[in-house]
């Protein structure tokens, strides 16, 4: 399931694998995903409903073109909800962008801190 989440799987760093499985080694541990997928709708709807409330936050949205979890093409109409959004897709990279290129993600989320703070 992971390496779906990635872009390009081989960007996979060593020990990410047994990382994201140990929890489920637990015994209930499905319980909690399992509970995410129900919910899944009303809380989309939910969200959706309280994005007016937050249209005046500025925002950073980071965008892998190859997210299989949530379509690209969902996140221009998103930053059409906010007053100052700022969409960055990141070409060729999945639904993990942080840890797929966490150099490139490090790099957009720093230069956006900086330039949010000066503008205050």
């Amino acid at each position: 399931m992971l390496r779906r989440l990635y872009g390009d799987p081989r960007r996979i760093r060593p020990g990410t694998l047994a990382g994201y499985s140990a929890p489920f080694l637990t015994a209930g541990a499905f319980e909690q995903p399992l509970a995410v997928l129900r919910s899944w709708n009303p809380d989309l709807k939910e969200l959706e409903s309280l994005l007016p409330r937050i249209a005046d936050i500025p925002m950073l949205l980071v965008w892998g073109t190859k997210d299989v979890a949530v379509d690209p093409a969902s996140a221009t109409p998103l930053s059409k909800c906010f007053k100052n959004c700022r969409l960055v897709m990141l070409e060729g990279v999945g639904h993990i962008p942080y840890e797929e290129v966490p150099e490139e993600f490090n790099r957009i989320i720093s230069e956006y801190l900086t330039e949010t703070s000066l503008h205050r």
